[in-house]
C-alpha cells in the first residue's frame, strides 16, 4: 500500500546550497521541506523523486561536486575541484599553525618570562622615603591620643613628620593649617599630591610619577591610587617613563598590567613612529571594576609612557589597585616575576638616589671645608638638594661634628657643588674662623637631611 501512496504522489527534489552557490544537500520533499533559498530541479512520481539525497554531493575531502547556474544543477569541472581542494589545503595548513601558534603562545605565557622594561613595575622601591597616614585612621589634636579630631579619614594624609610613638600631619581644620597626630601603626608608605599642573612630572615612588590631585598609599601587593576631587574639578594620574624608549622606534610591544586582581594586556604592531607629541598607541581594557584609562602613548621628547588615568569626570575618591606594570618586546604577554629588590634598587639610582653618610673632610680653609661624597654613577648630571634642611640642630640632620665626643658643632651653613671629581660631589660646610682641620671634625647627613640627587626623565 506504502509503494503504491508513493506512486501516485508527486514529490519534488531540490538542492540547498552554500553562499558561493555550491550545492552541499540534495533532498526531496518527501521527508524534508524546503527553505525558501533552496533551488528547486524537478518534480514527478515514483523512486527517483523520493529517494534522492542518499549520496554525499561532495567529495571525500568535502568539497562540493555540483553548483548552481542559471537556476540548473551543473556538475563542477576537474580543474575546479583541484582548484578548491588546494585552497582547502591552505587554509588546514594556516589553521594547524594558528593553533600550534596559540599552543606557543598559551606555554610562553605560563612558563617565560621576557625581560621587564619597566623599572621597579611593583611599587617596592620607594628611595623618597614617602609615608601617608591611612585613609579610615583616627587622628587626635594630641600626642597622647586622647583628644580625636577625626574618627575616620577620608582618604591618606600625607606624614610631615615619624617620631617615637606618633606621626604628624597637617590639615585644614577651620580656617588655617593644623597639626594633628596619628599613632605609628596607622601610617604606610604612600604620597598625596594636590597640583593641577599638567606639565610637570612629580616623582614619588621610584621611576613613578604623579599629577593632579591623587593619593598612592602602598599595599602588599601594589598600590591603591585614588582620585581626591568631585566631578569636573580635577584628575589623577600615575606614570612611569620606560627608560631607552627614545631608541625603540617601530618595534613591536606588548603592555601588560594587573589592576584591581585583573590581568589585561594589548600589543603595539611594527611600524608606529614619533611625532614630538603626544599620541596614544594603545589602550588596554577589561580590568575589573576600573573606570580609569590604562595606556601606552609616545611624548612629546620620544619617549614612551605608560599611564594609568582617573579622569576628571570620575566620581570623588575613585580608587584602583595597581599591583604590577609589564612592557616587553614582541607580541605575546609573558609571566610577570617580581625582580629582586637589590638589582631593581641599582636600576633605580641610576635616576634618583639619596645619600646618608659620615664622611671625613678633605679641603680646610679658615673659614671653609670641603667633603667630597661619591655617588653611583647616574643617567645625566644630577640636580642637588637637601632633602629637609635641617642644619645644626637635629641629631640625624646635616652638620659638622667633634671627631672624639661626636657632638654638634654648631654655626655652619652648608651648600652642594658638582664636584671636579668623578661620580662625587663638593659639600661646602662655611664657618668664619671655624679653627678646626681634617683630623678634628667629620662632615655628616643624617637621615634626616639626606642628600638627594635627582635625574629623571622631566619631559
Amino acid at each position: 500500500m506504502e509503494q503504491e501512496e508513493l506512486r501516485e504522489t508527486i514529490y519534488s527534489v531540490y538542492a540547498r546550497t552554500n553562499e558561493d552557490g555550491l550545492v552541499t544537500h540534495i533532498f526531496s520533499d518527501c521527508f524534508e521541506q524546503p527553505r525558501a533559498t533552496d533551488i528547486f530541479l524537478k518534480s514527478g512520481y515514483g523512486d527517483e523523486f523520493v529517494h534522492v539525497g542518499g549520496g554525499n554531493p561532495c567529495t571525500i575531502e568535502g568539497i562540493p561536486r555540483y553548483k548552481i547556474e542559471h537556476g540548473e544543477m551543473i556538475e563542477r569541472s576537474a580543474e575546479e575541484l583541484e582548484r578548491e581542494r588546494s585552497n582547502c589545503l591552505q587554509k588546514q595548513l594556516e589553521l594547524e599553525k594558528e593553533r600550534n601558534y596559540q599552543m606557543v603562545t598559551d606555554v610562553l605565557t605560563e612558563t617565560v618570562s621576557n625581560d621587564n622594561l619597566v623599572i621597579n613595575p611593583d611599587f617596592n622601591i620607594n628611595q623618597r622615603d614617602g609615608y601617608v597616614v591611612k585613609e579610615g585612621a583616627t587622628v587626635y589634636f594630641d600626642t597622647e591620643f586622647t583628644q580625636v579630631a577625626n574618627e575616620s579619614l577620608p582618604h591618606p594624609y600625607e606624614v610631615t613628620g615619624i617620631f617615637d610613638n606618633y606621626a604628624t600631619l597637617e590639615t585644614l581644620f577651620a580656617p588655617t593649617k593644623t597639626t594633628l597626630y596619628a599613632k605609628l601603626e596607622d601610617i604606610t608608605e604612600g604620597y598625596y599630591h594636590d597640583n593641577y599642573n599638567y606639565g610637570n612630572k612629580f616623582y614619588k615612588f621610584d621611576r613613578w610619577f604623579i599629577r593632579g590631585y591623587i593619593t598612592l598609599e602602598k599595599k602588599e601587593d601594589g598600590v591603591i591610587f585614588k582620585k581626591l576631587k568631585p566631578p569636573n574639578e580635577g584628575y589623577a594620574l600615575l606614570g612611569t617613563i620606560i627608560e631607552g624608549s627614545d631608541k625603540m622606534e617601530g618595534e613591536e610591544l606588548t603592555v601588560t598590567l594587573s589592576i584591581n586582581d585583573s590581568v589585561c594586556f594589548g600589543t603595539v604592531s611594527k611600524g608606529w613612529t614619533y611625532e614630538n607629541n603626544e599620541k596614544e598607541l594603545i589602550r588596554i581594557r577589561g580590568f575589573n571594576n576600573f573606570n580609569g584609562s590604562a595606556t601606552l602613548l609616545t611624548t612629546p621628547s620620544n619617549f614612551l609612557e605608560v599611564r594609568i588615568y582617573l579622569s576628571n569626570a570620575l566620581e570623588q575618591y575613585s580608587e584602583c589597585k595597581v599591583s604590577w606594570v609589564k612592557v616587553e618586546h614582541g607580541s605575546v604577554s609573558t609571566r610577570f616575576i617580581p625582580p629582586q629588590r637589590s638589582s631593581e634598587l641599582i636600576k633605580c639610582k641610576y635616576f634618583y638616589q639619596e645619600i646618608e653618610t659620615i664622611s671625613n673632610v678633605h679641603i680646610v680653609s679658615k673659614d671653609k671645608m670641603i667633603a667630597f661624597v661619591p655617588y653611583t654613577p647616574m643617567r645625566t648630571v644630577p640636580e642637588l638638594s637637601f632633602k629637609n634642611n635641617y642644619f645644626n640642630t637635629y641629631d640625624d640632620g646635616v652638620c659638622i661634628t667633634d671627631a672624639i665626643t661626636g657632638n654638634r658643632i654648631e654655626g655652619f651653613t652648608f651648600k652642594l657643588y658638582h664636584s671636579t671629581n668623578i661620580d662625587s660631589i663638593s659639600v661646602n660646610a662655611e664657618k668664619a674662623n671655624h679653627g678646626l682641620n681634617k683630623t678634628t671634625c667629620f662632615f655628616m647627613a643624617g637621615r634626616g637631611n639626606k642628600i638627594c640627587l635627582e635625574a629623571e626623565i622631566k619631559s
